[in-house]
C-alpha cells in the first residue's frame, strides 16, 4: 500500500493541476467528485479486510436468470450446483444467435477467404506479429518490449521499476515523483494485441494462439484484482480494454482453449469492468473530454453484447445517453472536437462509429440528431485528410485507436472515412477499401469507392481551422476554437496561427508532434510550445507558461477576423494577443491551384525579437540561398520554394530540430527561422510547391519577391503599417498582391479596388512552354 507521504505528494500535485481551472469548473469538479470520494472510501474500507472480488455465487446474482433462455442455468443455480450452472451458461453463450457483433463468427471460413483474396498481406503480417506475441515481444509507443517469461502487467517499461501494487486512486502517476511514463504500461494493459492473436487463430486454426490468449487473459485477471494497481485507475483504460477483450471473445469463443474456466473468469471480469466504469465516470467538469466518450462507448458495448446481465440495459442506456449528450457539448457546431487535437478527433469518431454500427445491428435506436452530428465529425475529418489518406498532426497525439484490427497507422483516416461513407451513404467522402471497414461492415465495404477527398477550400469557423486545397496541394491553417469556453482543452498546444503544408505526396511543413506526456518534462514542454510550430515567437518565449503536462497558466485566445473566397484567390485573416502588448495578425492568401502568400503583422510597443519558424519534415533536402534568403526543400516527387520578402534586418538560418511523428519516438529534422528586431514588424513569405521536373520547377528558379508602393486617394502613398504591396516575379508573368489592414481604396497604376485583398496578374509570355 502507498505511504502517507506518497498520498500527500500525489494529492498536492492533483490540486496544483486543478487550481489553473476556472472557478466554476473547480466548483463543478468538487461537487461531482464527492460521489467518487464516497465510492473510494467504501472500496478502501472493504480492502482493509480482503480484496474486492466477485465470487461465483455472486456472479449468478448479477445475471438476469429470469430470462426464458437462461432457464437451464437458473435450474442449476436453484439446486446450488454452480459447476453445472457454469457449464449451462457457457453452452448458452456459445450457441446464442443474438446479439449480433460486427462480424458473424459463423461465417469464419468465408470471411477469411475474402480477406486472403482482397488483403493478401494481412495473413503474413498477422502471423508474423502473432509469433512475436507468443514470445512476449511487443512494439508500441516507440518502444520494443520483451518479457523473458511471464508478462509483468505492472512494469514501468521505461526502467527496472514496477508501478505500486496499491489502492489505485492513490497511485501517483503525474507528479514529479512518478516512476516513469505510465502511458507505456497502460498501452500494454489495453491488450490490443489480443486481436492479432485472434486473427492469426482464424487464419490458421492453430490452438497455440488461443492458448496464449487464454493464458494472458487469466494472468491479467489474477494479477489485477479490482482497484489494486495502475490498471484500475482511468475509465478510458478499462473501456478500451473491453473493446479488445470483446473483439477477441468472438475470435476465440469456439476454441477448445477457451474452456469453462477461462470463459467464466472472462465474464466475471467483464462485469467488474462495467461496474468500475459506472462508478467512476469522468463527468466531473463542465466540459469533459475523450475519456468520458470512451467510457460511454465501453458501457454501451458491454450493455449491447451481454444483455444477460441484470444491469445491461442500464449500462447500454447510460452509455448511449452520454454519447448523445456529449456530441452537443464536446463537438462544436461545425463538427470539430473541442480538444484541438486531430488525433483525438479521429479516435473519438472511431468510438462513435463502432458504437453506432453495433447499435444499428442490434435494433438500438439512434436519433437523427446523433447521426447528423456524427456525419459532421466525419466531414471535418474528410476535409483535413491529406492526399495520402493521413490526417495532419495538430495538438496532442498518443497513437490511440479503438481496436487493433489491422496494421494501418493511427493517423491513417481512410478506414474511418470508408466506414462513414457506407453508414451515411455519402459519396463525397474519401472511400477506399480497408480491412477494418471489412470487419465492421462485411462485403458491402469492398464495393468500389471514390478516390479523391473533397476538393476546394473550407472554413471550420467554430473549431478554428481553415483548409486550402488545390490539385496536389494542401495547407491547413490552425487558429483555435472561436469561443473562450473551449480554451482549456488539455491536449491543445500553443500552436496559434500555425500551418501545415503538404504537396505532391510529401508533407513539407509539419507540426512536430507530441513525443511524450509523462516522460522528460523538457521534451513535453518543447513539443507543446510555440517554438515547435510554424508561427511567430516573440522574445524567444512562449506566450504563457507551460508548468504541467496537461495544463497552462492561462490560455491565449486566437480568433478568425475575416475569410473570403473569390474567383482566383481565397484568403483568411486571424489574430492572437497572447504576447500582449504585441499582437500577431496572420493573413494567408491562396492563389488557387498555385501558391500561398503568408503575411505576418506584429504590432506593439517597445523593441522585440521576432522569430518566424518553419518546421520541415525529416528526409527532405534543404538548401538556402544566402542572396535572397530563399529556401528550397526537395522531396522524392515534389519540392517547395520558400521566398521571403527581404527587408531591413531580416536574417534566415537553418537550425537542427526534432519532430515526433509517433508517440515515444523523435528524429532530427531541419527548422527554418527568419528573424527580425524592432517594434512593429512585417514578414511576407511565399510558399510555392511544385512537382519535380514540371514547369513549376522552372518557374521556381526565377521567383523574385519585392515590395511595391501602394497609393490611395490623391495619390498619397500608404505606410506599410496601413497597406503592404507585394510583387512576385515568375519570369513568364508577374503577380501583384495587395493587403490592406483596413478596407481601403487601393490604387496601383490604372488598377483600383476597394477591399482588403487585391490580386492581379500581368502576363509577359502567353505560352509558358517557352520557358
Amino acid at each position: 500500500m502507498c505511504s502517507i507521504k506518497d498520498f500527500i505528494i500525489f494529492n498536492v500535485a492533483r490540486f496544483d493541476r486543478m487550481r489553473r481551472r476556472p472557478l466554476l469548473d473547480i466548483l463543478t469538479f468538487m461537487i461531482k467528485r464527492s460521489k467518487q470520494v464516497v465510492v473510494h472510501l467504501r472500496d478502501r474500507l472493504h480492502m482493509v479486510f480482503h480484496d474486492i472480488v466477485l465470487s461465483d455465487s455472486q456472479f449468478f446474482h448479477k445475471v438476469a436468470l429470469e430470462r426464458p433462455e437462461l432457464s437451464r442455468v437458473r435450474n442449476e443455480v436453484d439446486k446450488v450446483d454452480l459447476e453445472q450452472a457454469k457449464i449451462e451458461i457457457m453452452t448458452y453463450m456459445k450457441n446464442r444467435d443474438v446479439p449480433r457483433f460486427h462480424f458473424n463468427r459463423g461465417e469464419r471460413q468465408k470471411l477469411m477467404k475474402i480477406l486472403e483474396s482482397r488483403f493478401p498481406e494481412s495473413r503474413r503480417r498477422t502471423i508474423e506479429l502473432a509469433e512475436e506475441i507468443l514470445t512476449h515481444r511487443f512494439y508500441f509507443l516507440g518502444k520494443n518490449v520483451h518479457f523473458d517469461g511471464k508478462i509483468n502487467w505492472h512494469s514501468s517499461l521505461t526502467n527496472d521499476k514496477r508501478w505500486p501494487f496499491s489502492f489505485s486512486p492513490n497511485i501517483d502517476y503525474f507528479s514529479a515523483h512518478r516512476i516513469g511514463d505510465i502511458k507505456l504500461a497502460w498501452e500494454l494493459n489495453r491488450t490490443q494485441h489480443f486481436t492479432i492473436l485472434g486473427k492469426a487463430y482464424w487464419y490458421t486454426g492453430d490452438e497455440r494462439y488461443a492458448k496464449e490468449f487464454a493464458n494472458q487473459l487469466l494472468s491479467w485477471i489474477r494479477e489485477n484484482p479490482y482497484k489494486l494497481g495502475i490498471n484500475w485507475m482511468e475509465g478510458i483504460e478499462i473501456a478500451l480494454r473491453m473493446f479488445s477483450w470483446i473483439w477477441s471473445y468472438y475470435f476465440f469463443l469456439d476454441s477448445e482453449c477457451f474452456d469453462k474456466r477461462v470463459h467464466f473468469e472472462f465474464l466475471k471480469c467483464v462485469y467488474m469492468h462495467a461496474k468500475f466504469i459506472m462508478d467512476h465516470l469522468s463527468d466531473k467538469w463542465q466540459i469533459n473530454n475523450n475519456h468520458l466518450i470512451s467510457e460511454a462507448a465501453g458501457l454501451a458495448l458491454i450493455g449491447i453484447i451481454f444483455p444477460e446481465f441484470k444491469e445491461a440495459e442500464r449500462w447500454r442506456k447510460r452509455g448511449m445517453d452520454i454519447l448523445e449528450s456529449e456530441l452537443d457539448i464536446q463537438i462544436l457546431p461545425d463538427g470539430v472536437d473541442w480538444e484541438q487535437s486531430t488525433g483525438y478527433h479521429k479516435f473519438v469518431t472511431d468510438l462513435y462509429l463502432q458504437t453506432v454500427n453495433l447499435a444499428m445491428r442490434n435494433g438500438v435506436q439512434v436519433s437523427k440528431a446523433f447521426l447528423s452530428k456524427l456525419s459532421q465529425m466525419i466531414e471535418f475529418l474528410n476535409y483535413i485528410t491529406k492526399t495520402d489518406g493521413r490526417i495532419p498532426v495538430v495538438g496532442d497525439g498518443d497513437d490511440a485507436r479503438v481496436v487493433r484490427i489491422d496494421e494501418t497507422d493511427y493517423d491513417d483516416a481512410r478506414s474511418t472515412l470508408r466506414i462513414g461513407s457506407i453508414i451515411f451513404n455519402r459519396q463525397d467522402l474519401l472511400s477506399v477499401k480497408s480491412e477494418e471497414a471489412f470487419w465492421l461492415l462485411g462485403e458491402e465495404s469492398l464495393a468500389e469507392g471514390s478516390e479523391p477527398v473533397s476538393a476546394g477550400n473550407k472554413i471550420f469557423r467554430d473549431g478554428g481551422y481553415v483548409v486550402f486545397r488545390g490539385k496536389d496541394r494542401y495547407l491547413l491553417f490552425v487558429v483555435g476554437p472561436q469561443s473562450s469556453k473551449y480554451l482549456h482543452a488539455s491536449h491543445k498546444h500553443l500552436d496559434m496561427l500555425s500551418l501545415i503544408l503538404d504537396a505532391y505526396g510529401t508533407c513539407f511543413l509539419v507540426d512536430p508532434g507530441t513525443y511524450t506526456y509523462f516522460g522528460d518534462f523538457k521534451w513535453r514542454k518543447y513539443f507543446k510550445g510555440t517554438k515547435a510550430h510554424n508561427t511567430i515567437v516573440v522574445d524567444h518565449k512562449d506566450p504563457v507558461d507551460i508548468e504541467e503536462a496537461f495544463e497552462l497558466s492561462r490560455v491565449p485566445f486566437a480568433r478568425i477576423i475575416n475569410y473570403a473566397t473569390e474567383n482566383k484567390t481565397d484568403w483568411v485573416e486571424a489574430r492572437h494577443d497572447g504576447y500582449f502588448p504585441v499582437s500577431h495578425v496572420r493573413v494567408i492568401i491562396f492563389v488557387k491551384q498555385e501558391y500561398w502568400v503568408i503575411i505576418d503583422l506584429l504590432e506593439g510597443s517597445g523593441e522585440h525579437r521576432y522569430d518566424l519558424y518553419f518546421h520541415f519534415n525529416h528526409g527532405l533536402e534543404i538548401r538556402i540561398n544566402e542572396k535572397d534568403q530563399s529556401i528550397l526543400a526537395t522531396g522524392l516527387t515534389g519540392s517547395v520554394k520558400i521566398n521571403p520578402l527581404v527587408t531591413s534586418g531580416l536574417r534566415g538560418e537553418i537550425l537542427r530540430g526534432e519532430i515526433s511523428s509517433r508517440y515515444g519516438t523523435k528524429v532530427e529534422a531541419p527548422i527554418l527561422r527568419y528573424s527580425k528586431r524592432g517594434s512593429s514588424q512585417i514578414f511576407v513569405t511565399l510558399l510555392y510547391p511544385y512537382k519535380n521536373g514540371s514547369i513549376g520547377e522552372r518557374l521556381a528558379r526565377s521567383i523574385k519577391v519585392s515590395q511595391i508602393n501602394v497609393f490611395g486617394k490623391r495619390k498619397k502613398r500608404y505606410k506599410d503599417s496601413e497597406v503592404i504591396g507585394i510583387k512576385i516575379d515568375f519570369g513568364a508573368y508577374v503577380d501583384y498582391i495587395i493587403h490592406s489592414h483596413e478596407e481601403k481604396c487601393i490604387s496601383l497604376g490604372i488598377v483600383k479596388q476597394a477591399g482588403k485583398i487585391m490580386h492581379f496578374r500581368k502576363e509577359r509570355e502567353k505560352d509558358l512552354r517557352a520557358l
